[in-house]
């Protein structure tokens, strides 16, 4: 009498991550560790350990700390432009527009999801790097431009005349971005009332309608 083969568990096979997703992986931990622990302080094995991935396989995609840090800051970028242009885009004339926009996005930079990302450029300004250096003059200058072109357009649609050049306004307007978004990682937000009265002289005394 044969004896009947004895059956043989399957081995399960674990697929492996697409590179794409592996990257996306490494930059979300990257994100997180480098807000939380500032850019000196951060290291690629810490990154690596809040990916739940080894050290040398960070390195299967990115160079350096740097390349890493600059690739989670072209992440970023590309985020808080989308976010701003979707503000900038709805309906309602020019003071309508801006004080709905900059109350929206300060109640977006309040919320913790988006602190990490305004942390992480706060962070870049004070790194000692050119090549870092170079990509916050890149988004202040895309942003400066950003809101120079919405500015001019208003003039050429509405019935708005401009005190002062387009630039004046924008550098203003990024400006007030910076200080509440200061003031909301040190712990001391504006209050409703202050940001309403803030927008309020900042919008009257830098555009004014014709007649």
């Amino acid at each position: 009498m044969s004896q009947a083969k004895e059956a043989h568990p399957k081995v399960r096979k674990w697929k492996r991550m697409r590179a794409v997703d592996r990257r996306r992986q490494i930059l979300e931990a990257a994100q997180h560790v480098f807000a939380e622990q500032n850019y000196d302080t951060a290291t690629m094995a810490k990154i690596a350990t809040a990916a739940g991935i080894t050290e040398p396989t960070i390195y299967m995609h990115f160079r350096s700390k740097k390349d890493l840090f600059i690739a989670v800051l072209e992440e970023s970028y590309a985020y808080i432009m989308e976010i701003i242009k979707q503000l900038w885009g709805k309906q309602g004339d020019l003071y309508t527009r801006y004080r709905s926009a900059i109350k929206e996005l300060y109640n977006l930079i309040d919320d913790e999801t988006h602190t990490g990302i305004a942390k992480l450029w706060i962070i870049a300004a004070t790194v000692n790097d050119p090549e870092i250096a170079s990509y916050v003059v890149r988004f202040d200058k895309d942003l400066l431009a950003f809101v120079s072109k919405d500015m001019k357009k208003a003039v050429q649609t509405e019935k708005i005349t401009l005190k002062y050049n387009p630039e004046v306004f924008a550098r203003i307007f990024i400006s007030l971005i910076i200080n509440s978004t200061t003031l909301i990682l040190t712990g001391s937000k504006i209050s409703k009332r202050e940001l309403d009265g803030v927008l309020d002289l900042l919008l009257d005394s830098i555009l004014q309608r014709s007649e």
